[in-house]
C-alpha cells in the first residue's frame, strides 16, 4: 500500500485560460522535469472531461484526490493542484 511522503511537494495555480486537467499534467511533468507528453495519458486514472467540468463553475467545497505518475494530486477548490510524491 502506497503512503504519501511529506518531503516532496510541488504546487501549481490554475490561470483563467488553463483546464485543471492542463495543470495537473504540468506540475507532473515539472516535477519529473519532462515534457507533459512523455506522461502517461491523465485519462488513464480519471475522466478529463468530468474534472474540468467539476472545477470549470462556481462550485464551493469541491475537492478531489487521485494517484497520478507516481504522485498524489490533489485539486483544491480554487482548483489550485498540489503534489505529494508517494513511496513505492
Amino acid at each position: 500500500m502506497s503512503k504519501t511522503s511529506p518531503i516532496q511537494t510541488a504546487a501549481r495555480s490554475t490561470s483563467r485560460s488553463e483546464a485543471v486537467t492542463e495543470a495537473v499534467v504540468h506540475a507532473v511533468a515539472d516535477e519529473e522535469g519532462v515534457s507533459p507528453l512523455q506522461l502517461e495519458p491523465l485519462a488513464t486514472v480519471v475522466d478529463p472531461d468530468a474534472l474540468n467540468s467539476l472545477y470549470s463553475g462556481d462550485r464551493p467545497g469541491a475537492k478531489l484526490e487521485f494517484a497520478y505518475h507516481g504522485y498524489r494530486v490533489h485539486v483544491d477548490t480554487d482548483g489550485r493542484v498540489a503534489l505529494d510524491e508517494l513511496e513505492s
